[in-house]
């Protein structure tokens, strides 16, 4: 749980933000809900050009693929305004791709197993879910696409 501390010689030693409060003790942060630990932060649409595909004309170019990503990080980064307190999407992105790239897969569930496990190796990112989506792979079908979630 977040501990937010009332007293500005606290908050100032804690580098913790002020909350008002008349009595000056410690204050649970509370979003009107549960006490929050943990926020979502979603990754849409990220192109990746890279060879996907079981059949050999696949093999040898390059296809698109499209990866969204949701990804339950600290709640910290919303008090602290820190951007070491929360996943690096522009990084995270890079790593995803770069992933992608590299693993050359044959599946998009291997790809979306790819894709999860780049997210995951971020140290902020605690729990994520995937969709990988290859489109126009086969005619007639705007697309194909597969999920998988997972934590630390």
């Amino acid at each position: 749980m977040l501990l937010l501390y009332q007293n500005k010689q606290e908050t100032a030693q804690k580098n913790l933000p002020t909350v008002a409060r008349a009595d000056m003790s410690p204050l649970w942060y509370n979003t009107g809900m549960e006490q929050t630990e943990t926020m979502t932060l979603r990754l849409s649409r990220l192109s990746v050009d890279c060879i996907i595909g079981d059949l050999p004309e696949e093999r040898g170019r390059e296809q698109r693929l499209r990866v969204d990503a949701e990804l339950e990080v600290p709640f910290a980064a919303a008090l602290s305004d820190d951007l070491r307190d929360t996943a690096d999407y522009a990084a995270l992105a890079g790593r995803v791709r770069e992933a992608l790239v590299a693993a050359r897969c044959r599946m998009i569930e291997r790809a979306a197993k790819v894709a999860l496990d780049a997210c995951l190796a971020d140290a902020n990112v605690l729990r994520a879910r995937v969709r990988v989506t290859k489109c126009g792979a086969v005619p007639g079908l705007e697309s194909a696409a597969a999920e998988l979630a997972g934590g630390k």
